[in-house]
């Protein structure tokens, strides 16, 4: 688990109702808690007092070569959010990319959190939410409701998803 696996050739995978491609590695992340049993005996090293994986600001886990973690197994500092997560993805994709083309761990991209923002909608027409920009600006019930009480951003995650 230390390197980017290219042997075996990828595979495809099934999940849900479609097939994702070029599948080499998957690490189911769900949970209140980080699921990290691998981690505990291949990276104990690496872990934190929580079990989350501690990064460099590149989300390289601290220790490693060619491993990265984000979202909620990732001590990186940000909110575990899938807001957050999508802020990191990018990320992790060029700075792998980065790896893969021979530049030197030490020019990786780093990763900023910036604001924290949460929109939590309480049924369709109630909530509080706090936006990522001037400081946190906070919103309440009539913001919350249009803009994420009647979707919960699903269209949005779905279209991320490709569906």
């Amino acid at each position: 688990m230390n390197h980017i696996r290219t042997k075996p050739p990828p595979s495809t995978a099934s999940f849900f109702f479609t097939s994702v491609a070029g599948v080499d590695l998957i690490l189911w992340a769900s949970g209140a808690k980080p699921n990290n049993a691998t981690f505990r005996t291949t990276m104990a090293a690496s872990l934190d007092e929580a079990g989350r994986l501690v990064t460099e600001p590149s989300l390289l886990v601290r220790g490693s070569e060619h491993v990265f973690a984000l979202g909620d197994c990732a001590e990186t500092g940000a909110s575990k959010t899938a807001y957050m997560v999508g802020a990191q993805a990018p990320v992790v994709a060029g700075n792998v990319k980065a790896l893969a083309d021979g530049k030197p761990a030490t020019g990786l991209k780093a990763f900023t959190c910036g604001t924290p923002a949460m929109v939590v909608p309480v049924g369709a027409a109630y909530g509080r939410g706090v936006l990522p920009f001037c400081g946190g600006i906070q919103i309440g019930n009539s913001m919350v409701s249009s803009a994420k009480g009647k979707t919960l951003f699903l269209d949005k995650t779905r279209a991320d998803l490709g569906y």
